[in-house]
């Protein structure tokens, strides 16, 4: 049973990954909250399971603010609740069982965050910032998500978080179990990163500019005739001609953008000749990546991945393998 809501919760944390990149790419412009280095601190997140007959778990919900109190209401003998003398609620004392609990869950938070001394996170988030150019504090830097390199620069080792006192305190696996899943957040946050280094100074939408940028360095105009046939190993993705010219490509940018537009002005009544990065995701790397793969929307963003970052190779079929063995167990892949 701990087994099954170890996975559940590893399945639960990595469906809401990419929308947390973008909101705190998006809402915390300027925090440097990606990095290492950067400002930042730990998130407790409760998850409420629920056992069927046949002790399956199934998620009830998810709180993103957990209530820490240990208070409960006060008894009496028949179990009866204890008001208050002026009848404005029951009376509270502290639960053992809550304390007890909490007490340790905030433990173990602290240890799995293991945070950097306050001396070293500052040296480290000021030579961070000298090698982006002696940006000041506060702004924005064109590395928003940090490589796995930098991670394990910037990240001393765990320490130990005391896992055979409970099954609950084992550090999750996002991996192993999940590969397939595993995979798909990273290229979300491969397209992320993209999107942000494609951005114009000071500007938080992907303008024509930008889409120009991304049309020229992706080779979007080139088709497999201009490569060199000896080049056996030229992963098939960047041998697709997408757009015939620059014009083809201005011209789908304008009608994505004004489905964009129309969508801010239904919504959110914005008004931005742009596109955040959510509409890039959905407009343009799964448009795109479609030419190259149709299969389902998620090979759209793994070609598209492929095709302007390179991440993936072509010969490295384990991916492909996870993922279509995915989609067999679980539907189309949206679930």
């Amino acid at each position: 049973m701990w087994q099954q809501v170890k996975e559940l919760c590893e399945r639960t944390l990595l469906a809401i990954k990419p929308a947390l990149v973008e909101h705190y790419g998006t809402n915390l412009v300027g925090k440097l909250g990606h990095h290492p280095h950067g400002v930042k601190g730990f998130q407790l997140i409760g998850l409420d399971v629920i056992f069927e007959d046949n002790c399956r778990p199934k998620l009830l919900e998810l709180n993103a603010n957990c209530s820490l109190s240990c208070l409960t209401p006060m008894q009496d003998a028949d179990g009866s609740v204890l008001m208050k003398p002026d009848g404005s609620g029951p009376r509270m004392e502290v639960s053992p069982l809550d304390l007890t609990i909490k007490s340790e869950l905030v433990a173990q938070c602290l240890l799995l965050a293991n945070p950097l001394p306050h001396r070293k996170a500052t040296q480290g988030r000021m030579e961070f910032q000298e090698k982006c150019g002696g940006l000041p504090a506060g702004s924005v830097f064109s590395e928003p998500l940090p490589t796995e390199e930098q991670r394990r620069e910037a990240n001393p080792s765990r320490r130990s978080d005391a896992a055979k006192r409970a099954p609950a305190f084992k550090q999750l696996d996002f991996i192993t179990n999940h590969q397939a899943i595993y995979e798909l957040v990273q290229a979300h946050e491969h397209t992320y990163r993209l999107f942000r280094s494609l951005l114009s100074g000071g500007n938080h939408y992907f303008t024509k500019n930008s889409f120009r940028s991304l049309v020229i360095s992706g080779g979007f105009l080139y088709d497999r005739e201009d490569y060199d046939d000896t080049d056996s190993e030229l992963d098939e993705c960047y041998r697709v001609k997408i757009f015939e010219d620059m014009a083809s490509a201005d011209a789908f940018f304008v009608k994505v953008l004004q489905e964009a537009i129309s969508e801010r002005e239904f919504f959110m009544h914005e008004n931005v000749n742009g596109l955040n990065y959510a509409q890039f995701l959905r407009h343009i790397c799964v448009q795109i990546g479609s030419r190259i793969d149709d299969t389902s929307e998620f090979h759209s963003i793994f070609a598209f991945v492929r095709r302007c970052v390179g991440t993936y190779d072509e010969d490295d079929s384990e991916e492909s393998s996870n993922y279509d063995e995915y989609e067999e167990g679980e539907g189309n892949g949206r679930d």
